[in-house]
């Protein structure tokens, strides 16, 4: 069998490693495809992941990102064009291979953990064959964008299941970066550019929670991931080398274990954080995504606070209790081995 794996961000090398590994394991074929953005073509790289880029991110104006993904459903069909087509596709909601599947009759099988993404939701969710989805997303999110009943299999537990549980962080990680653990702050910019958020105009809302750790915990580094070189400029100028922004990429689930505090504007890097029984903190711009609010439920150590001002002072209280560990590590691996793993999910469908 043949499967066809997408991959638009950071989030998804971790994630579709994880099936690719298991694909090979069953002795399937896999073909990788990535969009040039944000380290993925290094991230890959460093997984030793073959894989063919093909198009870009169509950046912050409408117009951009409608002319990229053209330009790139029409390269992503040249490739199967004089090949064989592969039986599966599968993309955490890629617009562009959604529409190529759909086109070319491949199977297709959506991930998606981002309802609040509607704009990519109305363009992958009625095409795909097989729709993924964490529990805690409740469905009438999902069929409201068509998805089907009997196409719709849902799993408790979230994405980063898939990845961080048996995770073994290389402590050479943060001693390459110059950081000693537990004596440093990571924190992930929000996604400005993505579709859903276009209507509050910022470039980033990081820059608060940078400068109160800064002068009000100075004894902390503290590392940032911006998401765009417009971002990474912007703080670089404005901050200088009172920060740390890594110019290639990072194995940053090893970075955020010995990490004290995780920040994350968007979602990804502050659940594998606390996935792991590192403090997580989102600063996610809109309400509270269902994924964060169930692993709250669930007692892993994540809190929400969507108003910059109140993260920032989250931020402080944690890293003056830092020394008192809310939660240990063996409860956080007794929890996680407790949340269903979508790749086994995934995997279901191909039997």
């Amino acid at each position: 069998m043949d499967v066809w794996i997408d991959v638009q961000t950071p989030k998804e090398v971790h994630y579709f490693n994880a099936l690719r590994d298991r694909l090979l394991q069953a002795s399937h074929r896999v073909i990788v495809t990535a969009r040039d953005y944000d380290h993925i073509h290094e991230l890959l790289q460093m997984y030793n992941v073959d894989h063919t880029i093909v198009g870009r991110h169509g950046g912050k104006s409408l117009a951009g990102k409608l002319k990229a993904s053209l330009e790139r459903e029409k390269d992503l069909y040249g490739l199967f064009e004089q090949r064989p087509l592969p039986d599966y596709c599968v993309s955490l909601a890629s617009p562009e291979a959604s529409r190529v599947s759909f086109g070319l009759d491949i199977k297709s099988v959506v991930s998606i953990d981002a309802p609040h993404a509607e704009a990519v939701c109305r363009l992958t969710l009625p095409l795909a064959s097989y729709v993924i989805a964490p529990a805690c997303i409740g469905r009438q999110s999902l069929t409201r964008f068509g998805v089907r009943d009997d196409i719709l299999t849902q799993y408790d537990g979230v994405d980063e299941v898939a990845w961080i549980r048996g995770f073994d962080p290389d402590p050479k990680v943060p001693n390459s970066l110059g950081l000693k653990d537990g004596k440093y702050v990571v924190i992930r910019t929000e996604e400005a550019w993505a579709s859903y958020l276009l209507k509050f105009d910022m470039l980033t809302e990081s820059q608060p929670l940078i400068q109160s750790i800064l002068d009000e915990a100075p004894e902390y580094s503290v590392v940032v991931f911006p998401r765009y070189p417009e971002q990474s400029k912007f703080l670089k100028d404005l901050f200088g080398d009172r920060i740390i922004v890594p110019d290639g990429a990072v194995d940053a689930p090893s970075l955020m274990a010995y990490a004290t505090l995780v920040m994350s504007g968007g979602g990804t890097m502050d659940r594998e954080a606390c996935l792991m029984g590192v403090p997580a903190i989102s600063f996610f711009p809109l309400k509270m995504p269902e994924v964060e609010a169930f692993l709250m439920e669930r007692g892993f150590p994540i809190r929400y606070s969507g108003d910059v001002g109140e993260a920032s002072r989250e931020a402080l209280k944690t890293l003056k209790s830092a020394s008192s560990s809310p939660i240990s590590r063996t409860k956080v691996d007794n929890m996680l081995n407790e949340l269903e793993n979508p790749i086994d999910k995934i995997l279901e469908l191909f039997d």
